[in-house]
């Protein structure tokens, strides 16, 4: 009897071990709805992480494994293929998830472009918290409250889901892109708002840049004297910073070969043609190594303000951008009031400054 009780209980200890051991390893399952005609492998990234799945009858399903709640990218083609894509972006967590996806092929600047975009999602509790924060984040930057005022709701709001949310990579996303796109926090808050991460959940390059961003900001903090340069112009004349003391400034930094900078240039040239008469001026510094394309680039955009080119990219030291475009908007003695602002905030503040003055 005695051994029959030594093996039940070797028995069930290796029940209880192997159903703990189930459980710890139970991931997520994600099962795809795809609308459009597609017959092919698609992707998922997560976590460093490659996966595929064949479309059948317009399904797939994808099984895996992480650590905690992580960004996950499907795609319609692999990463690798250079093929012209959009992507669709959620947060995968260990359940079982659903998800209603479009796929489209359709033709852009002459190129194939292959897109899968996710209509629904349902399964992820770390998803619809991001949903619901991307919301009141866009509520906030959308309404008419100041710079200052969005600062402090966004802050707060953001300390309050780094606390809720230890565990959460998003935490140093939500910093980086709020930091990037909308030119808001300064350098004392970015790091307290670092500070306040788990490094451990965090993704290592988005930390290197809110790093670089702090050091970028102890530079362009609002109120500081912009960086000086002194470079030469299209007459090849040396342009500095005290020749537009007196007027507002708007210091744009481009080149010919960036997409997005040529794309916000017409709405550009709008707001300036609408200031440039009223103590307001843009000066153009373009990183182009080619003489020519530059000119040409200016020539083709019809943009008519001050133009000055920075072939050894002197000032990617000085003001520190991360990319471009890049602009600061400086006041009549030089002192920086704004970011990374679009030609519509641009607008926006110029309106307010100059019926002031």
């Amino acid at each position: 009897m005695k051994y029959l009780f030594n093996i039940t209980f070797i028995l069930c200890i290796c029940l209880i071990s192997c159903k703990k051991e189930r459980k710890e390893s139970n991931g997520f399952v994600l099962h795809g709805n795809i609308k459009g005609k597609i017959d092919d492998y698609i992707y998922l990234e997560y976590g460093g992480k490659l996966d595929s799945s064949l479309v059948k009858s317009n399904t797939f399903l994808f099984n895996g494994n992480v650590a905690y709640p992580t960004k996950a990218t499907i795609l319609p083609a692999s990463p690798t293929s250079g093929k012209d894509m959009t992507v669709g972006s959620f947060m995968i967590e260990n359940s079982s998830i659903k998800i209603y996806t479009k796929y489209n092929l359709g033709n852009h600047n002459g190129k194939l472009l292959y897109s899968l975009d996710i209509d629904s999602l349902i399964g992820s509790n770390s998803n619809t918290n991001k949903v619901g924060f991307d919301k009141y984040i866009q509520k906030i930057i959308n309404s008419d409250k100041s710079v200052n005022q969005k600062e402090l709701l966004l802050i707060t709001k953001i300390e309050d889901f780094i606390r809720t949310n230890p565990t959460s990579e998003l935490s140093g996303d939500y910093v980086l892109d709020l930091s990037n796109f909308y030119g808001l926090f300064n350098s004392n808050q970015l790091s307290e708002l670092l500070n306040m991460m788990d490094k451990n959940y965090q993704n290592e390059e988005t930390l290197s840049k809110i790093s670089l961003l702090i050091n970028q900001r102890r530079v362009l903090d609002i109120g500081n004297a912009a960086p000086p340069f002194e470079l030469p112009s299209l007459d090849n004349r040396l342009v500095t910073k005290e020749q537009f003391f007196g007027k507002y400034l708007l210091i744009e930094i481009w080149a010919s070969w960036c997409a997005p900078c040529r794309q916000a240039n017409p709405a550009l040239l709008k707001t300036y043609n609408s200031y440039k008469n009223r103590n307001f001026e843009i000066l153009g510094i373009s990183l182009d190594k080619d003489l020519k394309q530059w000119q040409q680039a200016i020539k083709q955009d019809s943009i008519n303000w001050l133009h000055v080119i920075d072939t050894a990219k002197t000032t990617q030291l000085t003001f520190k951008y991360p990319t471009i475009p890049f602009n600061i908007l400086v006041d009549k003695e030089g002192k920086i009031i704004a970011r990374n602002v679009t030609p519509e905030k641009l607008s926006e503040i110029l309106n307010r400054l100059l019926q002031t003055n």
